[in-house]
């Protein structure tokens, strides 16, 4: 079997984090090289596992202690929101997205340096929202995770829509609010940022 060069990248969340943690081991064991492209404030945090770790920035100014409380605060500020009305729960969705578009262009150089010293042959992504630019750029194969939600992925009749907890046997308000959802996306989210 080849031994490929894996790069991992998530969103700096624990949830997210230890994901693509289990993979990394998963790979190792096989005898795969696994390095992760780190936000700083998981700076020394996959070390412990025993992988390499490249760090970037989300942001200017960072602090590594500030960071991941920042996201964590703005959660508790907004979980309001998500226990409100479908609307509600969704422009909390938009506010993450759009604060998920503005890092992944602040860390696109950074990605882009880690990436041609890594020399991945496979990179592993659990970032919710569209990829870091220059993940996408650099023509390596990309497996996307959505730890979140998987039904995210999934924009299809056939299945609930995503981040309700809408029951899988009953479709009766599926279409309903998946079109919210999408309605939600389109008018609330600004993609046209992520491609320059």
């Amino acid at each position: 079997m080849r031994k490929l060069t894996v790069l991992c990248i998530s969103i700096s969340a624990t949830g997210h984090v230890n994901a693509t943690i289990g993979i990394g081991c998963a790979l190792r064991k096989r005898g795969h090289r696994v390095v992760y492209a780190a936000e700083r404030s998981y700076e020394g945090f996959y070390e412990k596992y025993g992988f390499e770790e490249k760090i970037y920035d989300e942001k200017e100014n960072q602090d590594k202690v500030v960071s991941g409380r920042e996201w964590r605060q703005f959660t508790i500020d907004n979980v309001k929101l998500i226990n409100n009305t479908v609307v509600n729960s969704y422009q909390f969705l938009c506010d993450i997205f759009t604060r998920f578009i503005g890092c992944a262009k602040f860390c696109n150089a950074r990605i882009e340096e880690i990436v041609k010293e890594v020399k991945p042959d496979l990179i592993i992504e659990d970032r919710v929202m569209l990829p870091i630019p220059a993940l996408l750029a650099s023509g390596v194969p990309i497996i996307k995770l959505v730890s979140l939600n998987p039904l995210f992925l999934i924009d299809d009749e056939n299945v609930p829509p995503a981040f309700l907890g809408m029951p899988t046997n009953d479709d009766s308000e599926w279409d309903r609010h998946r079109k919210i959802y999408r309605a939600s996306m389109k008018n609330n989210v600004d993609l046209s940022e992520q491609t320059k």
